[in-house]
């Protein structure tokens, strides 16, 4: 016997889960909120794990999206490449639910997920597009640099019966390219979107298990979103079964369990933070420690759910959910900015957050190591170097110094006006040795020394620059 229709679980709860689910993953992977007391990030935690507790309640789901967008855009520009799409994805969702809400429409939900889903979809595919494109240079492919060498290094102290050779790491190398070129083709068709998320399912799982699980965990929940009719389906069949079987007040009961756990693993991994035991580990499982554990935990129930989503889909291809009508119109204004996004490294723009992650690619300093893409100069920033001489800062001496690295002027200019200590550094620019003298409370008149504007400080970020041809792995 099925539920009530009114008990039925609709699409956006099913999405609000697996989104929560991701935004808790990051939270305990970049923990900084909690050693610095940092109320946003408090609250978003607290708005997430009342989303996955609660997650027909769309008035948590709505607060954690937008915590999460103040939190986030508040660490502009520091933050990894997926966490600046995530704030993306976040605004879509929660202006996807705004105009839904405001349409006075009782399909208010289904509503939404008809406008964001498709603008998600493809912003996933894009962001993948764009991370393969960066792998094709000639650094990712040479052995003795490339980025898939430091992770495969990571993946046998994990796995210790993979062995290390050449053959191996060229396995590595050509398998990456295969998978990475293969999911992006694979999503962008109807047909073969299930083949992709298979494949994604494994090589995030991989990805998680060498400490990239904040971005595995994006791409898990996102994936959901092909299958959303089916597997929502799915979810409410298993639910029908469980009812009938334990009946719907040891459920209810269940389902109470399950939110007091998710509560108190989320303070526990807090607590651990707090008293320095984040990293410990427990019997066969001390190389993976808590947090893996958790994330092999919650990997198991995603592939467990998708694989049913699949076969059942597979079995009936033409099987739908009734869609709401609702498009997603000016939501595709979201996309263009994922696409400039990717596309800022190859236009003189910034070289950090732009999808270019752990892929050897250079285009700074005049050299350009891609197989085909072009490096334009639109702007100077990447090839507008200072040559850190002398300093008695201890950031600068062991980041560029010890080094051997060049820092972008822009970083320069960051770094300078912004750090409010006493010290001294010597530097060459633009063929000019100078040096700066910063002392509290006076003011400093040096151009290095005045604050940048403030939008432009947000969106650009540049990473440090090799003094020779190198292209050595770098976020």
């Amino acid at each position: 016997m099925a539920s009530p229709s009114n008990q039925r679980i609709n699409r956006l709860t099913v999405f609000t889960f697996l989104w929560a689910s991701q935004a808790l993953v990051h939270q305990d992977f970049y923990n900084a909120w909690i050693e610095n007391n940092n109320v946003w990030g408090w609250i978003l935690t607290i708005f997430a794990v009342a989303s996955i507790s609660f997650p027909r309640s769309q008035a948590f789901f709505s607060l954690m999206l937008l915590s999460s967008l103040i939190y986030n855009v508040g660490k502009w520009p520091f933050v990894v490449n997926h966490i600046l799409v995530e704030s993306v994805l976040n605004a879509t969702i929660l202006t996807a639910l705004l105009i839904s809400f405001l349409d006075s429409n009782a399909a208010w939900r289904d509503r939404s997920v008809d406008r964001f889903v498709p603008v998600l979809k493809a912003s996933l595919i894009v962001m993948y597009y764009f991370a393969i494109l960066a792998k094709l240079n000639y650094g990712f492919f040479d052995a003795e640099q490339s980025c898939v060498v430091v992770m495969f290094d990571d993946l046998i102290r994990r796995l210790p019966f993979v062995s290390k050779s050449y053959f191996t790491l060229q396995c590595a190398i050509w398998g990456t390219i295969a998978i990475e070129f293969a999911i992006p083709i694979l999503l962008t068709f109807k047909r073969t979107q299930w083949i992709a998320i298979l494949i994604g399912l494994a090589f995030h799982f991989m990805l998680g298990l060498i400490g990239h699980r904040t971005f595995s965990a994006l791409a898990y929940s996102v994936y959901g979103l092909f299958l959303l009719p089916a597997l929502t389906n799915w979810v409410n069949e298993f639910h029908d079964r469980l009812t009938q079987r334990f009946g719907s007040k040891r459920l209810a009961t269940a389902r109470a369990v399950f939110s007091v756990c998710v509560a108190a693993t989320a303070t526990l991994l807090v607590v651990a933070e707090l008293t320095g035991n984040d990293r410990a580990g427990f019997g066969p499982f001390i190389i993976y420690r808590i947090p893996w554990v958790i994330w092999i935990s919650w990997s198991a129930l995603i592939a467990f759910a998708y694989l049913n989503a699949i076969s059942k889909q597979s079995h009936d291809p033409a099987e739908t959910q009734a869609a709401s009508g609702a498009k997603p119109r000016f939501l595709w204004l979201f996309l263009p900015l994922v696409f400039l996004n990717g596309s800022s490294q190859y236009l003189g723009l910034k070289t950090e957050t732009c999808f270019t992650m752990y892929s050897n690619l250079r285009t700074e300093g005049g050299i350009n190591n891609h197989l085909f893409m072009p490096a334009l100069r639109v702007a100077k920033y990447q090839d507008d170097l200072v040559e850190i001489l002398d300093t008695n800062h201890e950031k600068l001496k062991a980041e560029y110094i010890d080094k051997d690295l060049f820092i972008t002027a822009f970083e320069f200019q960051r770094f300078i006006s912004s750090t409010d200590e006493n010290f001294y550094v010597a530097f060459n620019y633009q063929g000019q040795r100078d040096q700066i003298n910063k002392r509290i409370g006076i003011k400093n008149d040096h151009p290095f020394a005045v604050p940048q504007n403030i939008a432009i400080r947000k969106l650009l970020y540049f990473r440090p620059v090799p003094k020779d041809d190198r292209s050595p792995c770098q976020h």
